[in-house]
């Protein structure tokens, strides 16, 4: 009989069904099927597909399965935590730079009178338009280098999709 008293809270309720179909009989393919819908993560399709495999083989290597997937699944967390990391550090960074450019573009004009009197003329607004566009496109470029894409999935209706095809689905 499949046990959970040792599964984190965040995926309980996936991995308390998993192990209640599997206890009803359920062929094992189509509970870690479900299991991996239920989820709806890139990693648990990856996870489910290694077990799927493992099944397929009658129980044969499963201790071998488990441990190569704990230490992929391992280095993949590591490795999104060191992105995420790095992550951070461009967001921090852009949100110092826009304090302290805001700071000079607020702060100049009222402490300098003059500072802005070269952009009165028609080709200083020329000129300040293009150097504000170019400080937006450098702040869009910085929040897309920040921005995280969903794990793919393998499973799913999300799998079906190809990546950039604003919802076609994919022929096999």
């Amino acid at each position: 009989m499949a046990s959970t008293r040792d599964v984190p809270d965040a995926i309980a309720e996936p991995v308390g069904r998993l192990a209640r179909n599997i206890n009803a009989g359920a062929p094992t393919a189509e509970a870690l099927l479900a299991f991996a819908a239920d989820m709806r993560d890139g990693t648990a399709d990856f996870a489910t597909q290694a077990l799927i495999a493992s099944a397929n083989r009658r129980g044969q290597g499963l201790a071998d399965t488990l441990q190569n997937l704990a230490k992929a699944v391992g280095q993949q967390v590591e490795t999104e935590q060191a992105i995420d990391t790095d992550r951070a550090r461009i967001r921090a960074t852009v949100r110092t730079l826009v304090v302290i450019a805001m700071a000079i573009f607020i702060g100049l004009p009222l402490l300098e009178h003059d500072f802005l009197a070269p952009y009165r003329s028609g080709s200083g607004q020329v000129v300040l338009g293009v150097l504000l566009a170019i400080a937006g496109a450098d702040l869009m470029a910085a929040r897309a280098m920040a921005r995280t894409e969903p794990e793919p999935r393998i499973f799913g209706p999300e799998a079906a999709r190809l990546p950039g095809s604003q919802g076609a689905e994919a022929t096999p």
